[in-house]
């Protein structure tokens, strides 16, 4: 989903797959504030955590919104092609950290609105 923003400007998303699966969207500007403050601690060992962004919607939907967001920007229809999901869908996939929270940073639409 990284080139979707770029596939946009050409006027057309090709997605290699249905696009049904479910992603975890995180904030740049969050991560690299957790970072930050992981390199400032001052103690000894090693420190394993999820970085969980609050936003998740499937690589289908994620495509459509930078589609949305290029069309309303550039005045030029933006169309997202993919192909048939299989007959049966694997199992749906959910995101769950042990530790409460997510990262700040902007929402999904206002970063893309944003680039």
């Amino acid at each position: 989903p990284f080139d979707f923003p770029r596939q946009a400007l050409s006027g057309r998303i090709v997605l290699r797959t249905h696009g049904e699966q479910r992603r975890n969207f995180v904030p740049a500007a969050g991560l690299g504030n957790l970072v930050g403050w992981w390199l400032g601690l001052a103690r000894p060992g090693v420190l394993v955590a999820n970085a969980p962004g609050k936003e998740e919607m499937s690589v289908y939907d994620f495509a459509r919104l930078c589609a949305t967001i290029t069309s309303a920007r550039t005045g030029s229809r933006t169309e997202v092609v993919r192909p048939p999901p299989p007959e049966r869908l694997p199992a749906p996939f959910e995101y769950r950290a042990r530790v409460g929270g997510h990262l700040p940073g902007p929402t999904l639409e206002e970063h893309g609105r944003a680039q």
